[in-house]
């Protein structure tokens, strides 16, 4: 039997949600996302899988602001729980940070799962700090659903309208940005060594199909899934389809 998910565990500086026991599977979100936003997939592989997903405090520490700061931070976390081997799972940034972590630490990653993933091509920023207007916010935020009717919401955009207004928040969000667009790992990735599966919305605008095909040709061995009426977050948009890929890869 599994026990229920636990509450938020705040170990300082680290934030994140734990289930389950056995080898790690660990989930990393990307700029705008959280660790809830992985709890299907904690639950549902919680029963094979000691499954944990970080909280990046992205907007919270200016040291974090390179994906190599983050891969640190990653590594950090996981001296701190004294876990060896670990599966990694990434969305967007965490994508990017999977892929830097499992280039520096190949020793210490079994399998890897990336959808969305940040570290070859996406969406470009302007170079101009966002405007914080609620039309702007849905606009952008439209971009990274397929059915963005469904996902998105008043009190969301409320909550991002908010956090812009900030321009603290605003400085960190395109710092984030450039910091993701400038690191580019596309001339290291035929030396990533874990197998690898690539889980793509055929629908993503963020990173288009043609991104994940080029992640697909550059490491070796890896396999390529695209789930339908889907954009830049499937672990959202098409959960059910995520978990049964999911398990396919990495319950054999």
């Amino acid at each position: 039997m599994v026990d229920s998910i636990n509450d938020t565990i705040l170990t300082s500086p680290f934030e994140y949600e734990s289930m389950g026991e056995g080898p790690v599977l660990l989930f990393l979100h990307g700029l705008f996302g959280d660790v809830s936003n992985w709890r299907p997939m904690m639950e549902a592989m919680a029963p094979y899988y000691h499954t944990i997903a970080l909280r990046y405090p992205f907007f919270d520490d200016k040291n974090l602001s390179s994906i190599q700061g983050l891969t640190q931070y990653t590594i950090d976390f996981i001296e701190t729980q004294q876990l060896d081997v670990v599966n990694l799972c990434g969305n967007s940034i965490g994508g990017q940070i999977a892929l830097d972590f499992a280039l520096k630490f190949s020793d210490r990653v079994d399998k890897m799962i990336l959808t969305g993933s940040a570290g070859l091509w996406e969406a470009q920023s302007n170079g101009e700090l966002p405007k914080a207007t609620r039309e702007f916010i849905r606009q952008q935020a439209e971009k990274i659903f397929y059915d963005a009717d469904k996902h998105l919401d008043d009190e969301m955009i409320e909550r991002l309208y908010e956090l812009l207004k900030s321009r603290t928040f605003a400085r960190t969000l395109l710092r984030m940005a450039r910091a993701t667009q400038s690191y580019t790992l596309d001339e290291k990735l035929h030396l990533i060594q874990a197998p690898t599966l690539l889980i793509w919305g055929e629908n993503d605008e963020i990173t288009p199909p043609e991104v994940a095909k080029t992640f697909h040709e550059k490491i070796p061995g890896s396999h390529l899934l695209f789930l339908p009426e889907c954009g830049h977050a499937p672990p959202l948009e098409q959960p059910q389809l995520f978990i049964d890929e999911m398990k396919r890869f990495l319950c054999v």
